[in-house]
């Protein structure tokens, strides 16, 4: 109920960034729940849903959409970031949390597979959503809250690559 504030919260209130953000983070944490029951019982071995798998998956959405919520994404891209965030973290912990567990690594709290992954796929929808609008500095601008007057959007798409990048490197070396 409250996740929208987070993702919406930089916005100025009442602005058109503000109400986008919110609209796309209740669409992508509302269509991350019928994937989220569905790979449950689909990636366990009895065929069954499994609370952890959906009480985090059905999350996964409003990390994903962080990102691009106030982007100039349709609702149905918030859908399907909810979708695909949805599914990767439950695939994270039916199948990929076994295997960390195997080697050693134990994520008791599920960060991984609820913020990690998701975060990823969040920000390749970023990467994707300003290539796209490359070149459309006016309708970029007046849907985010990150860009400057200075900033074109031509070369947002590998800002957002390399802030990919750089915030992995320093989660994995302080991980590690």
């Amino acid at each position: 109920v409250y996740w929208p504030s987070f993702v919406a919260g930089a916005a100025e209130p009442g602005s058109p960034q503000q109400q986008t953000a919110i609209v796309h983070t209740i669409l992508a944490l509302a269509s991350s729940t019928v994937p989220a029951f569905i790979f449950s019982s689909l990636l366990n071995e009895k065929r069954q849903f499994r609370a952890v798998d959906i009480q985090n998956a059905t999350l996964a959405g409003g990390v994903a959409i962080g990102t691009v919520a106030n982007m100039a994404i349709q609702p149905v891209g918030a859908v399907a970031v909810g979708c695909v965030a949805s599914i990767v973290s439950t695939y994270g912990f039916n199948v990929i949390q076994p295997k960390l567990e195997a080697l050693g690594v134990h994520d008791t709290c599920g960060i991984h597979n609820l913020h990690a992954m998701p975060s990823i796929v969040g920000a390749i929808c970023s990467i994707i959503a300003c290539a796209i609008t490359a070149g459309d500095d006016e309708k970029l601008q007046e849907n985010s809250l990150w860009q400057t007057d200075n900033t074109k959007s031509a070369d947002q798409w590998w800002r957002q690559l390399v802030g990919m990048f750089a915030v992995l490197a320093f989660a994995i070396i302080t991980g590690l």
